[in-house]
Formats: structure tokens, sequence, C-alpha cells
């Protein structure tokens, strides 16, 4: 694989200002499908090479979209078994497992804190050599976990190994497939765990994930076992090792039934039994999936955009949209020079005040995961209390309750604290708004 420039398009479900009320969250969720035939010639090390090339891929066609947004996040994913040996009979040993799990590390640094990696699967024979696992990577910027597959194909599955030509048994996995990333709470499930309602047992009837991920090599949808909200429309996400053999590979919305029938007929490209299994289910449980169409952006990735409404927002996104947004009213303008753009008669262009820049290039980079949350908050406060000593205000000047605003915070802060400072820079906002606010009323600033 090789970089490459990608266009920059908005995302929908996103406004020209990104401190905007838009309460609908952007998923770009990147999947790979590299030819089966491919995979079964490589080597580990070729497989893991290929695959740290596909994440950066993905991560630079994400963070080169305009604008990125704190309601954007990636998702990137790899199918069931990619790291395997293709052969029945074969697994990696514990040894070449643990050296994929030092290549995984490898990848934390290279993802924005918006990022998340779903890292497909891998077979190897465990330290107990009677047991062999199933094993996912999830990766994000400052941790690696993993996930065991539940289910084997059926109860007491051996696999005759080589090359020890050993029988074993397939172990277990005991860990949850639930986990929250930022305001995202995500369910995971290898293959025949969706088979075995792995993921609707362990939430319960009552309750939904935002995203559900499938990792399977010939495993299909089964709607019963889908654990999306209907209410306000979750996501789906099967990526597929041999994506030719299920006519569900990709990215789906569950949404209330409404032409079900219709739509399947419509979405599937040719007639078959698989097609009349889904519209009978459609019927039954009142769910619909319509699946998302997706951009190939080369190398085999699928770049799929959708717009979902979460339950919640994080208070450090809210607190940086509302200042993103409040450092770029146009009230602020009496302070601020118009410079004449040149070529262009008429027109000029208008600056923030003087330190508003320094603090949106500061959310800027909080937007594309550059800067973490402490980081930032870090930085706002250093930068406030430079200015709050450099310069004099007059009392209860605007600029001075923001700079006050900013330097109460720091990497410690709680989230009590942060919707603390939420609610004082909406009164700051509020107080701008006022008619004819007044000059000094504005900066109030003296030079030293």
């Amino acid at each position: 694989m090789q970089h490459s420039q990608y266009q920059s398009n908005p995302s929908p479900g996103t406004s020209d200002r990104r401190g905007s009320s838009e309460t609908r969250n952007t998923l770009h969720i990147y999947t790979w499908n590299p030819p089966f035939d491919s995979l079964d010639v490589l080597t580990l090390t070729e497989k893991t090479q290929q695959f740290i090339e596909f994440v950066k891929v993905s991560q630079a066609h994400f963070l080169n979209r305009e604008p990125i947004t704190s309601r954007d996040t990636c998702i990137i994913i790899a199918p069931d078994l990619l790291f395997s040996p293709m052969q029945d009979s074969a697994v990696h040993t514990l040894g070449e497992k643990m050296a994929l799990d030092e290549k995984m590390a490898v990848l934390k640094p290279l993802l924005s804190i918006r990022s998340i990696v779903i890292a497909g699967s891998i077979e190897f024979l465990m330290e107990d050599a009677s047991l062999y696992g199933i094993t996912s990577h999830v990766i994000t910027s400052d941790a690696v976990k993993t996930y065991d597959k539940k289910h084997p194909v059926y109860a007491g599955q051996r696999l005759l190994t080589e090359p020890i030509h050993t029988s074993v048994v397939m172990y277990e996995g005991k860990k949850s497939g639930l986990f929250e990333f930022r305001n995202l709470t995500i369910g995971l499930e290898i293959c025949q765990d969706h088979e075995k309602e792995t993921l609707k047992k362990e939430l319960g009837n009552e309750q939904f994930v935002d995203l559900q991920i499938l990792l399977t090599a010939g495993q299909s949808i089964h709607k019963e076992h889908v654990c999306t909200p209907v209410s306000r429309a979750g996501v789906l996400v099967q990526c597929e090792l041999k994506p030719h053999i299920t006519y569900d590979a990709g990215v789906f919305g569950s949404k209330e039934l409404e032409t079900a029938v219709y739509t399947v007929q419509k979405e599937v490209k040719e007639p078959s039994f698989r097609a009349r299994f889904l519209q009978e289910l459609g019927k039954r449980y009142d769910i619909k999936l319509h699946q998302h169409t997706g951009e190939d952006i080369g190398f085999d990735i699928k770049h799929t955009i959708v717009a979902l409404q979460l339950k919640k927002q994080l208070p450090s996104d809210l607190v940086v949209d509302v200042l993103n947004q409040l450092i770029q009213m146009p009230e602020w303008s009496p302070l601020t020079k118009k410079i004449k753009i040149p070529f262009f008669s008429d027109k000029s262009a208008v600056e923030m005040p003087e330190g508003f820049n320094e603090i949106k290039s500061f959310c800027d980079a909080y937007y594309r995961g550059t800067l973490s949350q402490a980081e930032l908050f870090k930085n706002l406060n250093n930068f406030a209390a430079k200015k709050l000593s450099e310069w004099t205000f007059t009392r209860h000047s605007l600029t001075e309750k923001l700079y006050q605003t900013l330097a109460s915070v720091n990497e410690h802060t709680s989230e009590k604290e942060l919707l603390i400072m939420l609610t004082n820079l909406k009164d700051i906002m509020n107080e701008l708004t006022q008619p004819s606010v007044p000059d000094h009323k504005l900066l109030g600033r003296i030079d030293k």
C-alpha cells in the first residue's frame, strides 16, 4: 500500500459553525476487505504490514477532511481471522501472537484520540497447549485491549493443528464485548458469537448499543440478534473475510419497519433464499436493515459516513463547541481591524480579537485529536494566565471574564468543573449578544 491524497468533503450531520446546536454525530467507518486469494499466500508479518498501512491510509483520509468537529468519530475495522493461517488445520503459535500484540501497540501514537481500531482476529495456540484462542485487538491512542471469541461453531469443536498434529479445543472467551469509546457504546462479536446472541444476552432485552460490530468469516446477520436501537437508528457493521459469500457485509442502520419488503428487494442484487429469509424476518421483528452506501478510497478500503443520534455528549466536547462558537461570534467585530483584501474592491476580511486565533488553534487541534482533553485545558490555562498577567482590564469586561474562565481549568479539571465552565461561557455568550454592547464592555483592556 502507498499513502495517497484525498479530496476533503464536508461531513453530513454537521454544520458550517463548529459550535452549532446540531446534535447528530458523524461516524466515519473504514472497513477493509482485501481479496481472500491474496491473503492466502501472505505470511503473518506481511499481513501485519498491510494492516498497519490500511490503518495509516484510513487515519490520513479522516484527518484530511474538513471540517472535523467534536461530533466526528473514526472507526477502523478489519475482518475475522485476518491474521490467521488460511489453511483449516493451521494456527499460529503463542509467540507469534505475542509478536502481533507488540505490533498493535505500535499503532497507538499514530491514532487520533477520535479514532478506534478493531483489528480483525488471530487464531493461535494458548499457553495451555490443549486450547486455541481467537482474539481481536481493540486499539485507541492510549490503550490496546483484546476481546476473545466466546463460542465455537459447535460445542466441543476441535482443531487438528499443524505442525504438532494435536487435537485442541477452542478457548471460550470470558471478556465482555461491551465497551465505551468517547460518547459511543460499542458491542463487539466475532462470528459465531452473533449466532449465539452473545451481545444481546449480555445486554438484556431493554438495553442497546450505539454501534454493533460483527467480525465474520461466513456468518450471516440475524435480525433478531441486532442490538442497535430502533427508536433512534443505531449502526451495525459487518466486516466479512469473504464478502462474496454473504449479502449482509457492509454498514447498516436499523429503523422502524415501514417498507421492509420493498427495501430488501431493492437492495439485494439477485433473488435468493437469503433475500426471502430477510423479508420474513423484517415482517416478524418489525425491524429493517438499511445498507448505507460507502465510497471506495483504494486498497480495498471502503469509507462510509453515518449520521447518528447519541444519548450523550462528553462535557469536554460541549465546552470546546461553545468556546469555539463564542470566539467567532460577529459581536466581537468592533475590536478587530478590517483589512482590505487585494484585488477585490469593497471587500474586507475581519480578524478575530487578539489572542482568539490562538484559542481557535487549540480547539482545532482538539477536534482533530492531536490534543488530548488534558493537553487542551492545560494549554488554555497557560495561555489565559499569560494574557491576564500581561494586560490590565477595566472592571467586568467580557474578554477578562473569558480569560478568567479559561484560567480556571487545567489538565486535572473534573466533569463537574467543566459543567461550571460551560455555564460561564454561555453567560458570556448571552451577555455578548445583548443589544448595543459598548466597546469598553467587550474588551476594556489597557496595555501595561
